[in-house]
Parts: C-alpha cells; structure tokens; sequence
C-alpha cells in the first residue's frame, strides 16, 4: 500500500502537530459493586468510554471464540456478557461499578481543553488509558496530577512523556493487528467531494462522547476555524491551534449512534475543506461492520451530508 495516498496513514502523522504529550496511567480493574470479581484479571480486552443523555458508560468486548477459554468464559458468564455482532459484549454505567470512575475521567476530559483519550484497556487485573494532550496544558496537568497522586496513590504512572509520533496512536499494545481505520467524506448540501490541500488546511481531532457538543482540537494554517464544524465554546492555546466543541450535525449523530450500539470507537481525526471533510475513525476489526451499519442508518437521516466511504483499512498495512 502507497501510504503517502492513504488518508489515515497521513492523519496519524499529523496528530502530534497538535497533541505532542502522551500520559499513560492505570489503576485497579473495574470491579463489579457486589464482590470482589475484577474484569479481566487475567487477560487483555479493549475498552471504550461512551456518553448517552448525560450517563458514562464502560464498554468492553471479547471475539467469538473467548468462550472456550476457561478464565474467559468464567468472566463473560459472571459479567452477564451479550452475544452480538460475532464479538462478547460487556456494557456497565459506570455509577453501577464499584469505586470511582465516570466522575473523575469527566472531569478530567473536561478540564484540559487540549486532552484525547485515544486508547483504554484492562489488561491483567488493571485499566490502563492514554491520553494525548498539547504541551500548553502541561502545567496545568501536572498540578492536578500531583494533587490526585496524594488522594489516590492506587493510581499508578506508566509513562509522562514527549509523544514524537513512532508508533500509531490508538494501538493497543498486544492488539497490533486488531486496529481498524474507516475514513468517509461529507459535505453540506449538494457540494461536490473535493478537499483541497488535505495535508495543509485544517487538521482536527475528536473526543469519543458528546458533552455540550464533541470536544475538538485541531490546527489550522490560516487561523479559521471552518464553518462547517459548528464551533462553540472556543479557546487558542498557542496561534493556529484551537480547542473547541463541534456541534456538527452529522458528526454529532454518528457518535450517538455509535454509543447507542455498543460500537468500541477509539478516536476520530480527519481533514476540513472549503465545503467538505473527511474523517477517519479508528476501530477494532472486528467492530467494521456493525460500525459500516450504524453509518448506513445516520446515513439516512442525514442526507445533507452525503457521507461517503473512501477507505478501510488495518494497522497492519503500517507495521
């Protein structure tokens, strides 16, 4: 594969012009509230965080098979795990998990204008997220952080660090071949499809959930942000970068719609034009097709935007 044409290969080499800070913690696994009983305590899963009407909810799956795996079959009947779309699926909101979670990532998603969790997972008894951030936030991080090491000292540092770009953001180690990227073009109207100057205009990335609008950040050469994200609640770290929400109405109702299904979603990042974006959204493997379905049903709701597959493709086609 020509990795200088494709959209998600050139995306993930632009996302650390705008998030160049990597954090990576872990805690103890998420605990059901009447027991002792740790989600995958001894093996590794992919999880994803998702928001409806105000609720966080914790999304976990394992592939069909994971049943004849005897630590795996004792989690998946413990957790009440539904059979759907080929893949095990476990969903919890979170205020029904023993301990804290929903809260303090709120909060911490919401506090730093610039951070993207782009990766969670349990891995041997511990849930581990990544999140990405601009330096201009680093102060700020830093001084809540060392005041929530005092609180919580169950909370551990795996890395705090420059984030130079080596690597593909989203991937989870150990998962290296599971990793999806579906990219679209949508417009407004009846324009035709035609960036101009991908590489060179407007480069965004997106929150996972929808909270007064989709949190964004993203780097834009003139200095404008384009009509076409909708942008509210505006601020500019540093010049040409901006941190905002986008009320978008097709990208609104494509996060919702995902939630809604369950759908592990890892991130979304992609390119604006004079009329027109692309977006690539990065996903299990697995999920492509109930993701591909989703997309038809918002599809047909959103006809304004004429969302229009342009590439699928694996992580494996960048190792």
């Amino acid at each position: 594969m020509d990795k200088k044409n494709c959209h998600a290969f050139r995306g993930l080499k632009k996302i650390p012009e705008v998030l160049d800070f990597e954090i990576l913690i872990s805690r103890p696994g998420v605990g059901e509230p009447d027991s002792s009983f740790i989600w995958a305590s001894t093996f590794l899963a992919p999880e994803s965080i998702a928001s409806i009407d105000g609720q966080m909810f914790i999304n976990l799956f394992l592939p069909e098979g994971s049943e004849n795996d005897p630590e795996k079959k004792i989690f998946l009947n413990r957790v009440g795990a539904k059979f759907q779309d080929g893949l095990w699926q476990v969903r919890r909101r979170m205020d029904q998990l023993k301990g804290k979670y929903g809260a303090p990532l709120q909060a911490t998603l919401s506090t730093f204008r610039t951070a993207i969790n782009d990766q969670i997972y349990a891995k041997n008894g511990r849930n581990y997220g990544r999140l990405l951030i601009n330096h201009s936030d680093l102060e700020l991080y830093s001084r809540i952080f060392l005041r929530v090491q005092k609180e919580r000292p169950d909370l551990r540092v795996e890395h705090y660090r420059k984030y130079d770009g080596n690597g593909i953001p989203y991937l989870i180690p150990g998962l290296e071949d599971d990793l999806a990227f579906v990219t679209m073009e949508f417009g407004s109207g009846n324009a035709p499809i035609q960036l101009q100057d991908e590489e060179h205009g407007f480069f965004y990335i997106l929150a996972n959930f929808v909270e007064g609008g989709v949190k964004a950040v993203a780097c834009s050469e003139d200095g404008k942000i384009p009509e076409l994200m909708v942008a509210e609640d505006i601020s500019s770290p540093e010049e040409n970068l901006f941190a905002f929400r986008s009320n978008n109405k097709f990208i609104l109702s494509l996060i919702r719609s995902l939630a809604n299904q369950y759908v592990v979603v890892f991130g979304f990042f992609g390119t604006v034009g004079q009329e027109n974006a692309t977006l690539t959204v990065a996903m299990p493997r697995e999920q492509i097709q109930v993701f591909l379905r989703t997309l038809a049903s918002v599809a047909e709701e959103m006809e304004d935007f004429s969302p229009i597959i342009t590439e699928v493709v694996s992580s494996k086609d960048f190792l």
